[in-house]
């Protein structure tokens, strides 16, 4: 009995120290969804709630009337409208006179990035590519929607729009526009109503009373254990994992 009882023990403590270790290592944490949100990880598919850690390689999707927010590491907010997919391609905090590296691939719909620690302004590099162009912030708040090519517009700050035909900046208030990979972007006057949708403003529940740029992501652990349908990780469901929202355990 006393062996058994050891081992159980041991087997907790591993699993304590990998669960703390996957919370370390996440770039991000959902703060807040709605709808039919969801999140891809290794083929694997996984219910979003708030607390789902992110890491370098998930696609958020969202559909219907799903939205996904969440906080960056680097203190970047972002926000994911209905209808909507995105990649993290890569996070790097900046260090040693580097100013870091943060991209992302927005393969359809729309998102709102407001930049922290990464930006042009300071030496970094923010990016977010599409088939049509990249958007590269300079220390900004900007929306970015896909529709019969790529809008962005510059809510502070300013960004620049490139694919291999050319680049615009665009500065407060101005919209930037690329058709497609071949037509050099421009800076126009009107875009898609989708560009200013309400889907892009944060929550109360994201916001905590403040936009939240520069809070760091402490404590607690970004979604583990089985489920009960909603991802919370209490444990009371089947926990099956096979993706249906039925019990499926969040990512950690």
């Amino acid at each position: 009995m006393k062996s058994r009882i050891n081992s159980y023990l041991r087997v907790v403590a591993l699993g304590f120290i990998a669960v703390s270790g996957s919370a370390l290592a996440t770039e991000g944490r959902v703060n807040h969804s709605e709808g039919a949100a969801s999140l891809e990880r290794a083929d694997k598919s996984y219910v979003v709630r708030s607390g789902t850690g992110i890491l370098t390689g998930d696609r958020l999707i969202t559909l219907g009337d799903g939205k996904i927010q969440a906080r960056m590491v680097d203190d970047a907010s972002i926000a994911l409208m209905r209808n909507s997919a995105v990649k993290l391609d890569a996070l790097k905090l900046p260090q040693q006179g580097q100013g870091g590296l943060a991209q992302y691939t927005l393969e359809r719909g729309g998102m709102r990035v407001v930049t922290g620690k990464i930006s042009g302004k300071s030496g970094g590099k923010f990016i977010v590519k599409t088939s049509a162009a990249q958007v590269s912030a300079q220390g900004t708040d900007f929306n970015s929607v896909i529709s019969n090519g790529l809008y962005a517009v510059a809510k502070t700050g300013a960004i620049g729009m490139a694919n291999a035909a050319g680049s615009v900046l665009a500065l407060v208030g101005q919209i930037a526009y690329a058709a497609n990979a071949t037509t050099a972007p421009v800076i126009v006057d009107t875009g898609p109503d989708a560009l200013f949708d309400s889907d892009f403003e944060f929550s109360t529940e994201f916001l905590g009373g403040g936009l939240g740029v520069g809070v760091t992501i402490t404590g607690g652990t970004p979604g583990t254990g089985g489920g009960d349908g909603d991802g919370d990780g209490d444990g009371d469901g089947d926990g099956d994992g096979d993706g249906d929202g039925d019990g499926d355990p969040s990512p950690s």
